[in-house]
């Protein structure tokens, strides 16, 4: 009997956590954020995005799109915007089933086609190729591609279980996994260098975990190619991991590291040699040489109070005696917190179950979180406003005064997936289950 040759699929990188697959006519498109800053001006790409990937049209034939989640590093409005209407129309976008459907309602108003896919459901996107989607709370999602026999794991910046590694493992031998390898949120004040170096520590030993548990032949390590590009937070690249330290894990623990540039294509049946993306990545891992800094502008009292009310008739969209009750002991949901708001000099008292908003001169003892008053402000705005304030890292905090603004505003980032404090929430045991563990952690 003659032995079947094994087939590989092309991989194209775009930039940070975007890259294509290209099987046949098939040509996938992940997670495109090809320009700009991200979170509220606080992040910014390390290598601009070769200009050919800048404009989708018939020269570079985009037929799929897959979306992670929402986060404006995964999903960029503005650039799906300026796609030609004649071509999103030939273009099919896929997106997990969420709750508010604002991925997806907002596609659909661009005139993609679109499909929903329902948790580790097996779709058939062509007789060679399926995808599958598992959901991740609170709003990511990692996806597995299967093209003929080889498997692709994207685990982009999940915050991943040993139950959702152990389902990858039961399902499929993975081929190649894509996967984060630095922080990306906030991970202490300036002078808190230390902390910096166990957070960026724990990032290589998740990446380690990965490895030895799902056993990929390659790894391709993104999704942390980006600054921190503010001067709010610009102190928080002095630890990022490089690529040349996630190389050194993943050889470690027995894969084969593919590093790729912007723009970079690689077929696994090809060897690849690192050196030269290795080198443009450390060659810009320098800030100093990046473009000025984004600054923080101010906004009025006046400003907040009208969106502290709209804030406020929002959250009231949630049960009351729930919103009470998870104020209690062990959650500690949505205490009120006093916020330093240190372009304005004034220090704010804010009730995030009810929106009450008071204005106190000066910074006060009770006031152990520090921000510009256009972060506050993203925080009304937005119900993913605490969300970005997270990850962005611009703000000045103990590391207990951190997790008690997460918990502060848990709620409204609960709302922003479409969920709310009612009966209904209990149906949803996985995932009620998991947010209560976070919680009550920190």
């Amino acid at each position: 009997m003659g032995t079947t040759s094994r087939y590989y699929p092309e991989i194209e990188f775009v930039n940070h956590a975007s890259f294509i697959v290209q099987h046949e006519n098939f040509r996938i498109l992940v997670d495109p954020w090809l320009t700009g800053h991200a979170f509220n001006l606080g992040w910014a790409l390390q290598i601009p995005t070769p200009q050919k990937y800048l404009r989708i049209d018939s020269l570079n034939n985009v037929t799929h799109i897959i979306f992670t989640h929402e986060h404006p590093d995964h999903f960029n409005p503005v650039w799906l915007s300026t796609i030609p209407e004649e071509k999103r129309r030939e273009i099919m976008v896929f997106f997990q089933k969420t709750k508010d459907r604002r991925v997806i309602n907002f596609c659909e108003r661009l005139g993609f086609q679109i499909t929903e896919l329902p948790p580790r459901k097996e779709f058939q996107i062509s007789p060679e190729i399926s995808l599958v989607i598992n959901p991740v709370p609170f709003i990511d999602s990692f996806q597995v591609l299967k093209i003929r026999d080889f498997v692709i794991l994207n685990l982009n910046d999940c915050v991943t279980s040993k139950i959702d590694l152990l389902w990858v493992k039961r399902q499929f031998n993975v081929d190649l996994m894509f996967t984060q390898f630095s922080y990306a949120n906030w991970a202490g004040d300036p002078d808190e260098t230390e902390y910096r170096k166990g957070i960026a520590l724990e990032a290589l030993e998740k990446l380690k975990q990965q490895i030895n548990f799902l056993k990929p032949t390659y790894v391709i390590p993104f999704a942390s190619f980006v600054y921190f590009s503010h001067e709010e937070n610009v102190h928080l690249n002095d630890q990022r991991n490089s690529v040349l330290d996630a190389v050194y894990e993943i050889e470690a623990a027995g894969s084969i590291p593919v590093v790729l540039s912007p723009g970079d294509i690689w077929n696994p049946k090809n060897q690849w040699d690192n050196t030269l993306p290795i080198k443009k990545y450390m060659d810009s891992m320098d800030v100093s040489q990046a473009e000025e800094l984004e600054k923080a502008k101010s906004v009025s009292k006046g400003e907040l109070i009208s969106l502290a009310k709209k804030y406020k008739d929002r959250i009231e969209l949630n049960n009351r005696l729930a919103l009470w009750l998870i104020a209690k002991y062990p959650f500690r949901v949505g205490r009120t917190m006093y916020l330093y708001l240190n372009d304005l000099n004034e220090t704010i008292e804010f009730n995030p179950r009810n929106g009450k908003i008071a204005f106190l001169e000066g910074k006060t003892p009770k006031a152990r979180i520090e921000m510009a008053s256009d972060s506050f402000a993203l925080i009304l705005k937005f119900d993913y406003g605490s969300s970005t304030l997270a990850i962005n890292g611009r703000m000045r905090a103990s590391s207990a005064a951190y997790k008690e603004l997460l918990r502060a505003f848990a709620v409204a980032n609960l709302n922003s997936g479409g969920r709310f404090l009612s009966v209904n929430l209990l149906v949803e045991y996985n995932f009620v289950h998991q947010a209560i563990r976070r919680v009550i952690a920190g």
